[in-house]
């Protein structure tokens, strides 16, 4: 039988995860205000100081050692990639593919797709088009000898899943259409907020 906490961790998870069952955290061995605080820090943009402040109950100067700490214990890695894992798949009930699509592109960012093991970025030619399209901005810097440093601007990661926690909670705070979606528009306009509007510089 759940005690009052564990009633309070699954309520305020349902908020947004109206499927979420427990003991899919629960099977990490993960205590409920471990649990809370796996939530707070997603759904609070990966705010590990804030969500433990607000878990724990403590200050700052108490907050600091210890949630760097719980971020690098390994149940709660793994308590983390699963509650990003279930809001994809609330996200897959609700969004239309061709967003989904575009999500899903962020979702798989990978480094290596711009830069080399050394971190020297790959040359523009040799990033598929596709992937180019992903690019925000082209920086060039100088160094003292005149030597040219090229670094690419890419969409930030997290921002896909706070983008994906906004659109499940609109679906109960907006107007739905008679098949129950969310307006294409609304959900279009968060997407495109990942990407900046500045146009990528050309290099010559």
């Amino acid at each position: 039988m759940k005690n009052e906490l564990q009633e309070y961790v699954e309520s305020e998870i349902k908020t947004i995860l109206p499927d979420y069952d427990d003991d899919l955290l629960t099977e990490l061995k993960l205590e409920p205000l471990e649990i809370l605080f796996v939530y707070k820090y997603v759904s609070n943009n990966f705010d590990g100081l804030a969500a433990y402040k607000e878990v724990y109950g403590v200050d700052q100067k108490q907050a600091l050692p210890r949630y760097k700490k719980l971020l690098s214990n390994e149940k709660i890695k793994s308590g983390i990639d699963k509650l990003l894992d279930m809001i994809w798949d609330e996200a897959c009930s609700v969004l239309p593919v061709q967003l989904l699509q575009d999500l899903n592109e962020l979702r798989n960012l990978d480094i290596f797709d711009y830069y080399f093991s050394d971190g020297s970025p790959r040359p523009l030619d040799s990033i598929s088009p596709a992937k180019r399209k992903m690019i925000n901005n082209v920086n060039m810097m100088l160094d003292r000898d005149g030597g040219v440093h090229i670094t690419y601007d890419l969409p930030d990661k997290r921002k896909t899943t706070s983008t994906m926690l906004e659109i499940i909670k609109l679906r109960s705070e907006t107007t739905k259409d008679k098949e129950g979606n969310i307006n294409d528009m609304e959900t279009r306009e968060m997407i495109d907020s990942i990407f900046s509007k500045a146009p990528a510089k050309v290099l010559t």
